[in-house]
């Protein structure tokens, strides 16, 4: 008999990358693409949500501007060494990063 993956829980909000969590893997779907990109669970190493940004430290002014409206990054880190990155809003989002968490305690 053929196991089918139902969606369990799914994050979309504009402006964030969509996420749908099925039982063995994770979908997502960066704003910029119509497509989604699919992670089984056991190939993902590490899961990252942090703000972007270089380090302007000498350019304090530059620096400030920077960090207000530099975008938040998910990072998706596989085992086979290859790493995925999506843009999130400049803001920070305590619900995605609960929703990551959720996704990384399957992983």
């Amino acid at each position: 008999m053929k196991q089918t993956n139902s969606l369990i829980t799914e994050f979309n909000i504009s402006g964030f990358p969509v996420i749908k969590v099925y039982e063995t893997y994770f979908e997502v779907k960066s704003v910029e693409f119509t497509s989604y990109r699919r992670f089984n669970y056991e190939e993902v190493v590490r899961i990252e949500y942090y703000k972007g940004g270089g380090n302007w430290a000498t350019w304090p002014t530059v620096h400030f501007l920077q960090t207000k409206f530099e975008p938040h990054i998910l990072r998706i880190f596989k085992k086979n060494g290859g790493d995925w990155e999506y843009n999130a809003p400049a803001k920070h989002s305590k619900d995605f990063e609960e929703f990551i968490s959720m996704v990384r305690a399957r992983c």
